[in-house]
């Protein structure tokens, strides 16, 4: 991906991310929120252990052991303004086992709840005459200088392990990543997208296949992708029979007639499987490719009361 596309991939996701740095300051949000606003940026994690939104659930201990051990999470559910939320606090490290700091994915999951029968959602034909159009062009072309880094049209092969081989030496030469709220360094953009309880896959303006985030080993993965598929148009990574709905849903999302689908069906192991494809439009309302999220329900629901706050 570009670096451009990876912003843009970020603030385009269901999920609220902040990122607290190695000093445990908040250094990145994804979007502002009744959780985090643009005046946070900066603020210590100690934030959280006082406010009302996590009363009780985040501690100085639980926060030390997520700190101390590298894929340590705390999860739970909250409700808040009568809306509920699964939170996951996170530690991240790069692949030298250093400390990148802590993330808190936020995400809403009351649509979640009691979803239609049968158990399988197809994909919608129908048209959503309320969505505006976007624009189609590259980020280049209408992005102010300052949006974008000096390096904006440097691709990073990050399905290739963390920066390895032949980018090792570009990427310690591209500053952080100046996003709309805070900022983020390359290997921090990469660790976030695979610490996300999803399976992403970035299709982009030319329909090509650019990116997963590879967390399992490929044969433990919902939707087996391989390295093999990138730069495949995304013709070839469906099977035949799929591909006259999914050639649709492309070109409702290009000409604006839709910016989201989702469906989901059951596995033969019982599992509900949720699957969002969401048109990615950037700031200035131009239409960057399509990211497609695979989710586990059974991962994402916790079992235990709600809190209300």
């Amino acid at each position: 991906m570009s670096l451009d596309e990876a912003r843009v991939i970020l603030q385009n996701l269901d999920y609220i991310v902040a990122l607290y740095d190695q000093d445990l300051c908040l250094k990145y949000i994804n979007q502002e929120s009744v959780f985090f606003s643009k005046n946070d940026i900066g603020s210590s994690i100690e934030n959280l252990l006082s406010s009302s939104i996590y009363k009780n659930r985040i501690s100085n201990s639980n926060l030390l052991r997520v700190r101390n051990k590298e894929g340590e999470k705390e999860e739970f559910r909250i409700c808040y303004r009568q809306k509920n939320y699964n939170l996951i606090l996170q530690s991240i490290y790069t692949e030298e086992k250093d400390f990148l700091g802590m993330i808190l994915l936020i995400l809403p999951i009351d649509k979640y709840n009691n979803l239609e029968k049968p158990s399988k959602r197809e994909i919608s034909l129908e048209e959503d005459n309320s969505i505006k159009k976007p624009v189609i062009k590259s980020a280049s072309e209408f992005l102010p200088e300052n949006k974008l880094t000096r390096e904006k049209n440097l691709e990073v092969d990050f399905t290739a392990g963390v920066f390895s081989g032949k980018w090792q030496e570009k990427v310690a030469k591209v500053p952080d990543l100046q996003m709309e709220i805070g900022k983020l360094s390359l290997t921090e953009v990469d660790a976030l997208l695979l610490a996300l309880p999803a399976e992403l896959t970035f299709v982009d303006t030319n329909r090509v296949f650019r990116y997963f985030n590879c967390q399992e080993t490929l044969d433990k993965m919902i939707f087996k992708r391989t390295n093999a598929q990138i730069g495949r148009n995304i013709e070839y990574c469906h099977p035949p029979k799929l591909w006259p709905r999914v050639k649709l849903l492309f070109e409702q999302f290009e000409n604006g007639i839709k910016d989201k689908e989702e469906m989901w069906y059951e596995n033969q192991e019982g599992k509900t499987i949720f699957i969002t494809y969401k048109a990615l439009i950037d700031d200035a309302g131009a239409f960057r490719g399509v990211l497609e999220s695979v989710e586990d329900l059974s991962l994402i629901h916790i079992s235990e009361p709600t809190r209300r706050t």
